[in-house]
């Protein structure tokens, strides 16, 4: 038996971000960090926190390696789609199509696993 009455649920952080601060900026600062944080795959939030505390950001996956992940969930989303397909329309056709999709995956993978 569980004593703990807290329910299920996102643990709690261990540093809970419960401060706020505020700063002024003109547009055109503003849109030049939000397009730096687009770079860095960060939001805006994100980025000018890093900013501030490390003094730097830097980006966490090359150019290729962020198109390589995009390819990815473009091929995750069809290879859901197609499952979703052969389950509701029971076409055991599909699988060749998916079998495909997978091979793309893992090959796509593979070239990270390697590295």
């Amino acid at each position: 038996m569980m004593n703990d009455k807290r329910k299920g649920g996102r643990p709690t952080k261990s540093k809970p971000l419960n401060q706020r601060l505020r700063i002024r900026m003109s547009e055109s600062d503003i849109n030049r960090c939000t397009e730096n944080a687009n770079r860095a795959n960060l939001s805006l939030t994100e980025y000018v926190r890093r900013i501030l505390v490390d003094g730097r950001v830097t980006n966490l996956f090359s150019e290729q390696e962020q198109k390589d992940k995009i390819q990815l969930i473009g091929m995750a989303n069809n290879l859901n789609q197609l499952t979703q397909l052969a389950h509701t329309y029971s076409l055991p056709n599909l699988a060749k199509e998916a079998c495909e999709v997978l091979n793309a995956i893992r090959n796509l993978l593979d070239r990270y696993h390697t590295k």
